[in-house]
């Protein structure tokens, strides 16, 4: 989101302007697992605004910059710029600001400095345009001896929700403001804490001192980096994206419930877990520590269908497309509570299960996810293919509030037509097929024993021929986008069949042809490869789907491409969006405009971007993964390696990277037109082969 600060951690984040305020009536604010607890959040110097210099941001804390405009104290002018604010805000298990105030005056100053708040405990929902018409009964309690404010929410839904001001110094509060009467010495700093307590239902209050949180959230944050494999090169550059990365990757996992460890989607409408974001972000970051991987398909299981449900999508064996607990869902007013409108998370679910074997040769998740496995690779014959023509299609079933596209490109006008005609259900995407095949293909490697598995490998095959004779465009020499109902091919030029590279389902002699097109200006911009052709009717550089560039769409096409032996193109792909990176603060963001490259000028952001968004940050991984070529073999404890650096990249070091039960570091270099590698360290018998 353009011009505003994002701080996150878990389930709570703070979205401000550049001041770090909350303005009424926008939708930045303080949410928590669907809820805004804050959506007035406004500093004042003696009634004026403060002046914006800059600020930074990493994952759960930001530092902002102020000054002052001109004021007047005791009769005499402070000169505008003269005063020194610092805000520091952070998420732990709440919301903390300490302000710095300085006077650089030879004068003592004397001011009021005010801090308005405010909440309406909308579910996220109705921030983005879902009305309830009714709403629960809401209060201001004054708490202990005037010192701190309570504002209460008893919802419809039964849930009793707080948000709870503390502040110290001791302010005079007027019910939706607190104010500080300030006298700061010539040269001298005055210290403002203020700590903000988010409760649902029957959760006890928990406090902190804005020290002894900081130094939880910052322990914390160490744990997590040092449980990763490190990754460090020659490119300042690129080390800079590293790091962020890793910090975003944190800042978005979820604790749940269940005490699984949960990737986010993204900030700030997408805060919560979603299967297919989740999966892949997973997927992409295998080479970091498979053990996100691992809690991310347990809770996944522990959420798969079980029934019909038109409501929810819900389908025996499917896995959810996105959970919430808020207001709306609740009461039922949404269908997410899971919602299961997604075509390619079940399929994902596999495919993740088996890639995680390859790292880990964890028997033990094998066994214990066996059903789930059975059931996901059963709904695709069962209710993947609505049909029975053989390919898995999507088709709404909850009318009101389900999605209309159920594949990643779900917006509603996504999948087109060359001539601008909106595609109807139900739908066969190009992608979808390429993960099917290889779902069926991975099933069967991992349960080769029983009359499913040699079932799933018996169609495996039959899905790669039909998929190439009735997909294939001869008069595009491309890959439909789709099929729609009447079996029709969706004729646009799309990114979408770029993923049967990361599948293997686009045979060798199609690959050529392909990765020439998306080489081709109407494909890729200069800054990466685009949702939509730029020369379909449907075209618009600022969609979210259709002309669009997303970071997670060309680190899966480089993925392929480099299995598929175009090392070449896939590191042009990944050079190029690092080379964006810079350019927002080196972080990917969730996609951006896919206006063509020029010189001297940045690449445009979406209007509405999440950012941080997980599977962006994880395309950093997967760009790294993929530029050394790493293939891991765990149950025959081997690790293949086939390193491409760009001429950009001299040297990767990776260090501790769990293969199996040992840890292995490896150091690489380009020399040349060649890059090189050499084991320098392990902990066990391992073996590094190039591929």
């Amino acid at each position: 989101m353009e011009a505003t600060i994002v701080i996150n951690e878990g389930t709570t984040f703070m979205v401000t302007d550049s001041s770090g305020n909350v303005p009424r009536g926008t939708p930045l604010g303080l949410f928590r697992s669907d809820t805004r607890y804050l959506n007035l959040y406004w500093l004042q110097l003696d009634g004026k605004p403060l002046i914006p210099l800059s600020f930074t941001r990493k994952g759960y804390i930001a530092n902002i910059s102020l000054t002052n405009p001109e004021l007047k104290s005791n009769g005499e002018a402070i000169p505008e710029g003269t005063l020194h604010i610092l805000r520091t805000m952070f998420i732990s298990t709440n919301f903390y600001e300490k302000m710095f105030i300085k006077n650089t005056n030879g004068f003592p100053v004397k001011l009021k400095l005010s801090l308005s708040y405010d909440t309406d405990f909308r579910d996220i929902f109705e921030v983005k345009g879902v009305n309830l018409h009714r709403k629960g009964l809401r209060a201001i309690i004054e708490g202990d001896e005037g010192k701190n404010i309570i504002l209460r929410y008893e919802g419809l839904d039964n849930v009793i929700r707080r948000t709870e001001f503390y502040f110290k110094p001791s302010p005079e509060i007027f019910w939706d403001t607190a104010i500080f009467d300030i006298e700061i010495a010539p040269y001298e700093t005055r210290e403002i804490d203020v700590e903000v307590v988010m409760t649902m239902g029957g959760v006890p209050v928990i406090r902190q001192e804005f020290v002894e949180a900081k130094k939880e959230i910052e322990e914390s944050y160490d744990r997590w980096q040092r449980g990763l494999t490190q990754i460090s090169t020659d490119s300042e550059v690129m080390n800079n994206v590293i790091e962020t990365c890793i910090l975003d990757l944190r800042s978005l996992i979820i604790n749940t419930k269940k005490d699984l460890l949960v990737p986010a989607a993204g900030i700030p409408w997408y805060d919560t877990i979603f299967g297919r974001d989740s999966l892949i972000t997973c997927f992409q970051t295998l080479m970091l520590n498979p053990s996100l991987s691992a809690s991310t398909l347990r809770f996944l299981t522990l959420y798969q269908g079980t029934k019909v449900d038109p409501w929810t999508d819900e389908q025996p064996g499917k896995i959810l497309h996105e959970i919430r607990e808020g207001e709306l869902a609740n009461l039922h007013h949404i269908p997410h509570t899971p919602y299961y409108g997604t075509i390619d998370a079940t399929l994902l679910y596999l495919v993740l299960l088996s890639e995680y074997y390859h790292w880990t040769a964890d028997p033990g998740i094998l066994s214990d996810l066996k059903a789930g496995a059975e059931a996901a690779v059963s709904w695709i014959d069962d209710y993947g293919d609505i049909d029975r023509d053989g390919f898995v299609e999507y088709i709404r079933m909850s009318e009101r509030l389900g999605l209309v596209n159920q594949g990643w490109k779900d917006s509603h006008n996504s999948i087109v037509f060359a001539d601008g005609r909106l595609a109807a259900p139900p739908i066969a995407l190009s992608e979808v097929q390429g993960y099917a095949y290889d779902a069926k293909k991975r099933f069967a490697g991992l349960y080769p024993d029983g009359d499913l598995a040699r079932k799933m490998l018996s169609e495996s095959a039959p899905l790669r021929d039909r998929f190439e004779d009735i997909f294939w465009m001869r008069e595009n020499d491309f890959y439909a986008e789709a099929l729609d109902k009447d079996k029709r091919q969706v004729n646009s030029i799309t990114s979408n069949p770029g993923h049967g590279f990361w599948s293997g389902i686009i045979p060798e002699s199609r690959a050529d042809t392909i990765v020439k097109r998306f080489m081709q200006p109407e494909m890729f911009s200069g800054w990466g490869i685009r949702t939509l052709s730029s020369k379909e009717a449907a075209y618009d550089p600022e969609s979210y789907h259709n002309g669009s560039i997303w970071p997670h769409d060309n680190s899966l096409i480089a993925w392929g491409l480099k299995k598929y032996g175009y090392a070449k193109e896939a590191n042009h792909v990944i050079t190029s969006l690092i080379e964006a990176s810079k350019h927002f603060d080196y972080r990917l963001p969730e996609l951006f405009s896919g206006y063509p490259r020029e010189e001297d000028k940045a690449p445009v952001i979406y209007h509405s971007t999440c950012s941080p968004q997980a599977w962006a940050s994880g395309s950093i991984v997967l760009f790294i993964q993929t530029m050394l070529g790493l293939y891991p073999d765990a149950p025959n404890n081997v690790l293949y390696v086939n390193p491409t650096l760009p001429d950009w990249l001299g040297l990767v070091t990776i260090k501790n990277m769990v293969v199996g039960n040992e840890k292995i570091s490896i150091e690489f270099k380009r020399v040349g037109e060649k890059t090189t590698f050499e084991t320098i360290g392990k902990t066990g018998n391992i073996r590094v082969e190039h591929l």
